[in-house]
This record gives C-alpha cells, structure tokens and sequence, in this order.
C-alpha cells in the first residue's frame, strides 16, 4: 500500500504431527506512517483456524506471540551458538522483541553487564 507506505505479510503454517493437527495463518502489517498518528508501526495477528475443516477458531493478538517465538529462538540460537564462558550480550533495539531476547538469554547465562543504548 505505497499510498500509506505499509505492506502487510501473510504466513501462513500446517502442522501434523500425528497426534496433533493444527492450521493458521499470521497477518504481520507494516505502516510507518502510523508514527505519525501515535500508532504502532506493526500489527499482528493470529487466526487459528480447525485443519480438518477450516472453520475459524480463534482470532488473536500476535504481538506478544510474536515477541515470544523471537525472544525463545534468540535464547535457543545462544545457547547453541555462544561459548559457554560468555558473559555478555548485545541486543540492537529496546522494543519489547529485546526485552523478551534479554530474557530467554537471561535464562541460559548470567550477565555481567546489561545497558541500553538509544541511538538518537
């Protein structure tokens, strides 16, 4: 949507994993003239929807969902990835995905160090 520099982004995700079965579909919206209106730049959405029919199930609010999945694959990516005597982390960015990323690398290592730092 040039006219209002926004773009929204469907994902949609199926899983069978025998012994569950569960269809949905991810709305991500990207406006950045919502700045301006003292909106949030991104909305989310989650419609879970029954796999074997289709018929709505829930409609709800993906921003914290989101904020979760990023933050426990972050946690999960360190833990993996980082040494084991590592004692600090950078995260670029202060919005709540960094907050929920601090936490889950919170919960892997113990931090000497913690500062956040705003480019202006």
């Amino acid at each position: 949507m040039p006219r209002y520099d926004g773009e929204s982004m469907l994902m949609p995700a199926y899983v069978d994993d025998m012994e569950n079965e569960a269809l949905g579909v991810k709305v991500v919206s990207v406006f950045s003239c919502n700045k301006q209106q003292g909106l949030p730049i991104i909305h989310v959405a989650v419609l879970l929807l029954e796999a074997n029919t289709g018929r709505p199930k829930a409609l709800l609010e993906g921003g914290v969902l989101t904020a979760i999945r990023t933050g426990a694959a972050s946690g999960e990516a360190t833990d993996l990835l980082a040494r084991s005597d590592s004692h600090v982390a950078a995260i670029f960015g202060v919005g709540v995905q960094a907050r929920t990323q601090l936490e889950a690398i919170c919960s892997a290592y113990i931090l000497q160090v913690s500062e956040q730092v705003v480019r202006v």
